[in-house]
C-alpha cells in the first residue's frame, strides 16, 4: 500500500485512479472514465481563443472533434465552472430529457421565403427557457454573495434566434449554441450552488426553487482535462509532487494495473517521491514554509489585505474577525507607505500553526475560512492567469515588461518599509471594492464572508487597532524570541500596552466568535409571533422568579445562549424563552417541589377531579388508534376526537416545551391557550399530584419537578397505528421526529417556515378528511420532494456544530450549561468573567 498523501475527499477517501492510453496519450483519470476523453483532445489542448465559427459540425451543429457540453476539455480560468455541467438528466422515462441536453437531434425548422427559420414552437420554447435562464444568472451574479469581475457564461442574443439563415445547417449552427447557452448556465448554478452555501439569499424564492429543480436532476459531471507532462521541468519541481504520474499511479493498484509513461525516469526512489508528498497541502504550498520577513504587530491605522494563496492577488480585508483570526493563525508583514498609512498584508499560504488548529480556534468559521470554498469564490478576480500575475509577497500585479512578459525584480527585490508604488497599488478601487460587492456604501464595515453566514449587521464588534501579542503562550513566546533575535529588520511601531481598551473587550469577541458558530443555524423570526407571546400577568411573572431552566440537549442550549448574546435586541431571559417557543426549542420549566404550593389552584372542580384521576393511575393506558383503508374521513374524525381530548389535559402544555413538531401540532389543534399556560405555571400535575418528571436520576438532584406527557400520549399526536403484522407496517398521520431526523433536510432542530408549510398541509387534510396515516415508504418519497425545493433555509446542526459552539462559551468563562439554571440568574447578554 502506497504511504504517499493522496488527495481525499471529505469522507477520507483518495479519488479512484484509472488508467487508459489511446491517441498516443497515456491518461490518468481521477474520479473519471478516462475512455470518455475525446480522440484528437491533445489538439485543442493549448488554444486559447478557439475560433470556433471554423471548427467542423455534424448536421445538428455539434462540434465533431470535441463537443465541450458533453465532452471533458482542458481547464480555462475564464471557463472554470464549467467542469461542474452535467451531461444528462436523470428524467422519468416517459418524459425526454431538456433539449438542451440534446445535441445530436437536429432543430425543428420550417422553409420561408428567403431561406430557413425555426419552428415557431421550438423558437418560443427555447426564448423562453434563455430568457428565465438570463433572468436567474442576473440575479445570482448581482447578490452580494458573488465577487463583482468574477468570469460568468458569454452572453446570448435571444435575437438571432428568430433570424432567417441562408441554409439549413447555419441554422442548425445557431441551434447547436443556443444550446450550449443554456447548458452553460445550468454549469455555471451547478458551480455556484455547490460552492457558495447561501447562494439563494437575496434571489427571488421563485428562480432559487427553479434553479434548485435544474440542477437537482443532474447527473455525471463533465469534468476537466489537464497536462502533467507538458513541462517536466515543472513537473519536477517538488511543489507538483502529490500530482506526480507516478505516485498516482502507485494508488492504482487494486487491479494490478500500471501506467507507462515514457518520459518517466523510474528508477528514481518512489519512496523519496513519497515522502515529498506529506510536505505540501491539498494547493501545492509548504505546509512549514520559511518565513524570514513577516512582522509581530500592526498599528490602529492600518489598512488590512489578505493573499490567500501562493501567487494570488490580495484583496482587502474588511472584518475584524477576520484581522483577529488572521494575526494568530498566519504571518503577516507590514509595509509603510507614502502617506504614511501602513499596510498589512496576511499571508494565508505561510500559516503559523496548522489547519486542524486554525479549524479549532474560537474565531474559525467554515465557510469563511475553509480553503477550498475561498478559492472558488475568490478565483475569478485574485487567481493569477497566464496574463495576470502577481507579486508573490505584495499580492500586487505584476508589470509587463517591455518584452511583453511579466517583470519579475519585484519579487527578487527585498521588502522594503517604504514602497512609493504600494499606496496606488493596494488602495486602487479595483482591489478595494471588488472584495466588497457592496462597495458602495463606505460605513459597511462587515466583511463579505461574515455576511454570508448570516452575521447579524447590527451587533457590535471590537475594532482592532493594534496586536500586541498573539493569543495564545506558544504564540507568545515564539514572537518574544523571533523579536529578539530580527533587531536589524524594519518593523512598524510598537504597539500600546496590554491594558489598552481594544485588547480588554472580551464581552465583545465572545459575541462576535458565537455569532459566527451559530448565525447560520437559525433565522429570524418575525415581530409578530412574539407580540402573541408577550404576557405581565401575575403568573407568568410568578414563574420567572421561581422556575429553573431545564435544558439538557446541547443543541437547544447553544441556540439559546446565541439569542441572549448575539440578538441586541434581547435583554431579558423572557425575550429568549418567547424566542425558543417561536422557534420550537426543546426545554422545560421547573419548579422546586418545595415550591409547588406557589402555583397550586386554589380550587379544583369536582369534575375536573373525576376526570384526570384515572390519567395520573399507574398503568394507565387507552386503546390506540386503528385505520381501515379507504376510510380517512372516519379516522380523521377520530383523530381529531382524541386529539382534542388529550389537548384538554392538564399537562398538554408539556407538549410545547418538546419542541419541534410536538409544539407545532398541539398548538394547531390546541390554541394559543396551550402556549400561554406552559409560560406561565405548572398544571396540577405537578402541583397537586406530584407527578410528572423529576430531576431525581441527575448525579446532584435539587428537587425539581415539571410537566410531563406520556409517550403514548405522544404517539397519538402524531395519529400513530402500530404494526400488526409482517403486512401492515407501522403508520404515521404526521411524520414524526424521528422521520424528520433521517429524512427531511429542512428539520434540523429550528422550526423554520418550510416545516411550518409541510405540517400546515397535512393538517389541513385532516380538517378536510383527505389525510390518510402513511408508512416509512410513503413519508421518505414525500418528504424528499421538498427536499428538492426549496432549499434549506438552515444547514444541519450537527454534533460537531454543537461543540464549536460549546468551546466558544467555555473559552469565554461562561457557566458552563444552564440546565437547571434558576431563571432569575441567567444574566442576559453574557458577561465574561475575567
Amino acid at each position: 500500500m502506497s504511504s504517499a498523501n493522496f488527495y481525499l475527499d471529505n469522507d477520507g477517501r483518495a479519488p479512484e485512479v484509472s488508467l487508459y492510453n489511446h491517441d498516443w496519450a497515456d491518461w490518468i483519470g481521477l474520479n473519471a472514465d478516462t475512455r470518455k476523453v475525446p480522440p484528437g483532445a491533445r489538439a485543442w489542448k493549448d488554444i486559447d481563443a478557439i475560433d470556433w465559427g471554423a471548427v467542423e459540425i455534424t448536421s445538428s451543429g455539434k462540434y465533431g472533434a470535441l463537443e465541450w457540453t458533453k465532452d471533458p476539455d482542458w481547464y480555462r480560468h475564464d471557463t472554470h465552472w464549467r467542469s461542474f455541467g452535467p451531461t444528462w438528466m436523470d428524467t422519468p422515462s416517459s418524459v425526454d430529457s431538456p433539449w438542451y441536453f440534446d445535441m445530436d437531434t437536429p432543430v425543428a425548422y420550417c422553409a420561408v421565403q428567403d431561406g430557413y427559420s425555426f419552428a415557431e414552437h421550438q423558437q418560443n420554447s427555447v426564448i423562453n427557457e434563455l430568457t428565465f435562464l438570463d433572468s436567474c444568472l442576473g440575479e445570482i451574479v448581482t447578490t452580494r454573495q458573488f465577487l463583482e469581475g468574477s468570469p460568468t457564461p458569454p452572453a446570448y442574443d435571444r435575437d438571432r434566434l428568430q433570424a432567417t439563415f441562408p441554409s439549413i445547417i447555419t441554422l442548425q449552427s445557431e441551434g447547436a449554441a443556443a444550446k450550449r447557452a443554456a447548458w452553460d448556465r445550468i454549469a455555471f448554478f451547478a458551480w455556484w450552488t455547490a460552492t457558495c452555501e447561501d447562494w439563494s439569499v437575496g434571489v427571488d424564492i421563485v428562480t432559487a426553487e427553479r434553479v434548485e429543480h435544474l440542477i437537482s436532476k443532474g447527473r455525471d459531471p463533465r469534468g476537466f482535462l489537464f497536462d502533467l507532462l507538458t513541462d517536466w521541468q515543472a513537473r519536477l519541481n517538488e511543489r507538483f509532487c502529490r500530482l506526480n504520474p507516478k505516485v498516482l499511479a502507485s494508488y492504482a493498484g487494486p487491479d494490478g494495473d500500471e501506467v507507462v509513461i515514457h518520459d518517466i525516469d523510474y528508477e528514481d526512489d518512489l519512496g523519496e517521491a513519497e515522502k515529498m508528498t506529506h510536505q505540501y497541502d491539498d494547493f501545492f504550498q509548504l505546509l512549514k514554509p520559511e518565513v524570514t520577513n513577516d512582522h509581530m504587530s500592526y498599528e490602529s491605522n492600518s489598512s488590512f489585505f489578505v493573499i490567500d494563496f501562493e501567487g494570488w492577488g490580495c484583496r482587502k480585508v474588511f472584518s475584524d474577525r477576520e484581522c483577529r483570526y488572521f494575526s494568530t493563525c498566519f504571518h503577516f508583514t507590514v509595509v509603510g507607505d507614502v502617506d504614511g498609512s501602513p499596510h498589512v498584508i496576511f499571508w494565508r499560504f505561510r500559516p503559523k500553526v496548522s489547519l486542524d488548529q486554525q479549524r479549532g480556534h474560537f474565531l474559525w468559521d467554515r465557510w469563511a475560512d475553509d480553503p477550498v470554498m475561498i478559492r472558488e469564490r475568490f478565483k475569478g478576480v485574485f487567481a493569477p492567469t497566464p496574463s495576470r500575475l502577481f507579486h508573490s509577497e505584495l499580492g500586487t500585479p505584476l508589470q509587463p515588461s517591455s518584452d511583453g512578459r511579466s517583470s519579475t525584480s519585484i519579487c527578487q527585490a527585498p521588502l522594503k518599509s517604504s514602497l512609493p508604488s504600494l499606496s496606488s497599488r493596494l488602495s486602487d478601487n479595483r482591489w478595494a471594492e471588488s472584495s466588497s460587492p457592496n462597495s458602495a456604501s463606505t460605513n459597511d464595515t462587515l466583511s463579505l464572508l461574515a455576511r454570508m453566514t448570516h452575521q447579524n449587521p447590527t451587533m457590535r464588534r471590537i475594532p482592532v487597532r493594534q496586536v500586541s501579542r498573539v493569543e495564545s503562550s506558544e504564540s507568545d513566546s515564539r514572537g518574544t524570541s523571533r523579536s529578539r533575535s530580527s533587531q536589524s529588520r524594519q518593523r512598524s511601531k510598537s504597539p500600546g500596552p496590554r491594558h489598552d481598551r481594544h485588547s480588554t473587550e472580551p464581552s465583545e469577541s465572545f459575541r462576535l466568535a458565537l455569532s459566527d458558530a451559530m448565525a447560520r443555524f437559525t433565522w429570524k423570526e418575525r415581530p409578530e409571533k412574539l407580540a402573541l407571546l408577550a404576557t405581565s400577568d401575575q403568573k407568568s411573572n410568578l414563574i420567572y422568579q421561581h422556575a429553573f431552566l431545564c435544558i439538557p440537549d446541547w443543541k437547544s442550549q447553544a441556540r439559546m445562549r446565541y439569542y441572549a448574546s448575539c440578538r441586541p435586541e434581547v435583554s431579558s431571559i423572557r425575550q429568549v424563552i418567547d424566542i425558543a417557543v417561536v422557534h420550537r426549542l426543546e426545554f422545560s420549566l421547573a419548579i422546586r417541589v418545595s415550591e409547588v404550593n406557589l402555583f397550586a389552584p386554589v380550587e379544583v372542580s369536582g369534575l375536573d377531579r373525576m376526570g384526570i384521576k384515572s390519567l395520573y393511575q399507574p398503568g394507565f393506558t387507552e386503546p390506540s388508534f386503528s385505520y381501515t383503508k379507504g376510510t380517512p374521513a372516519v379516522f380523521a374524525n377520530a383523530y381529531l376526537a382524541k386529539i382534542n381530548d388529550i389537548l384538554r389535559r392538564p399537562h398538554a402544555r408539556a407538549f410545547i416545551g418538546m419542541g419541534g413538531p410536538y409544539s407545532w401540532i398541539a398548538e394547531r389543534f390546541g390554541g394559543p391557550s396551550l402556549v400561554k399556560a406552559f409560560l406561565s405555571e405548572p398544571s396540577i400535575q405537578v402541583t397537586r399530584h406530584l407527578l410528572g418528571r423529576s430531576d431525581s436520576h441527575e448525579e446532584n438532584p435539587i428537587g425539581l419537578q415539571w410537566d410531563q406527557v406520556s409517550a403514548q400520549e405522544g404517539s397519538f399526536l402524531f395519529g400513530f397505528i402500530p404494526s400488526q403484522d409482517s403486512s401492515s407496517p407501522e403508520r404515521y398521520l404526521f411524520p414524526p421526529p424521528h422521520y424528520l431526523r433521517e429524512l427531511c433536510d429542512h428539520w434540523n432542530g429550528d422550526w423554520n417556515e418550510v416545516m411550518d408549510k409541510i405540517f400546515a398541509r397535512i393538517a389541513d387534510d385532516i380538517e378536510k378528511g383527505k389525510a390518510e396515516p402513511r408508512e416509512w415508504s410513503w413519508w421518505s418519497s414525500h418528504l424528499r420532494n421538498y427536499n428538492r425545493l426549496p432549499k434549506p433555509i438552515n444547514p444541519k446542526f450537527t454534533d460537531t456544530d454543537v461543540e464549536d459552539a460549546r468551546r466558544v462559551i467555555w473559552r469565554a468563562h461562561l457557566p458552563r450549561t444552564w440546565d437547571r439554571m434558576l431563571l432569575k440568574s441567567i444574566r442576559v447578554p453574557e458577561h465574561l468573567v475575567l
